[in-house]
C-alpha cells in the first residue's frame, strides 16, 4: 500500500532527524552512524543541511563527510544538487544571516560578531559581508539604528 510506505518513510525521516538532534545537543563527541544501505540520499540530505545550519561557525566538508559516512566529494555534490550552492557558499549564507541578526539586534562589536559567526579576523568578516550585501557591516548597522 502506497500510503503505508509513505507513512513509514516519513516516520523513518522523523526518527533519523530526532536521533541527529539528540546526538548534537547532548554529546559533543558522538558520531551518528547511518548504515549506508539503509538511508537514501533523500533521507540524509535534510540532516546534512540541518547540521550545517546549526554548526555554520566551524563546520567543514570533512566534518560532514566523517559524520555522515560519505566522501567529501559526495557530500559536496549532494549539497550542490539540493541547494544550487556549493558548501562554502551555503555556510557563508548561514553565517551572514546570523551576522545581520546580531548587527541589528545587539551592541556587540563588529569584531565580536565576526568571531561569533566563524571569522577569525575582522577583515575577513568585513570582506565576506561586503561581497554578499555590497555594504560593510558598520554601514548596515548604522542604517538599522535610524
Amino acid at each position: 500500500d502506497n500510503r503505508s510506505s509513505m507513512c513509514f518513510s516519513l516516520n523513518e525521516k522523523l526518527f533519523n532527524t530526532f536521533l541527529l538532534y539528540i546526538a548534537e545537543h547532548f554529546s559533543k563527541n558522538v558520531t551518528v552512524i547511518h548504515p549506508s544501505n539503509s538511508l537514501s540520499t533523500d533521507n540524509v540530505l535534510p540532516n546534512i543541511l540541518f547540521y550545517i545550519k546549526n554548526h555554520y561557525k566551524s563546520v567543514t566538508l570533512d566534518d560532514l563527510a566523517t559524520l555522515f559516512h560519505y566522501s567529501t566529494d559526495h557530500v559536496s555534490k549532494l549539497i550542490k544538487m539540493k541547494t544550487g550552492k556549493n558548501f562554502v557558499a551555503l555556510r557563508t549564507e548561514y553565517r551572514m544571516e546570523a551576522a545581520q541578526n546580531l548587527l541589528a539586534n545587539t551592541n556587540l562589536s563588529i569584531k565580536k560578531i565576526g568571531e561569533s559567526v566563524g571569522y577569525n579576523k575582522a577583515e575577513q568578516f568585513n570582506k565576506a559581508y561586503k561581497k554578499i550585501f555590497h555594504i560593510t557591516p558598520s554601514v548596515y548597522r548604522a542604517g538599522t539604528l535610524q
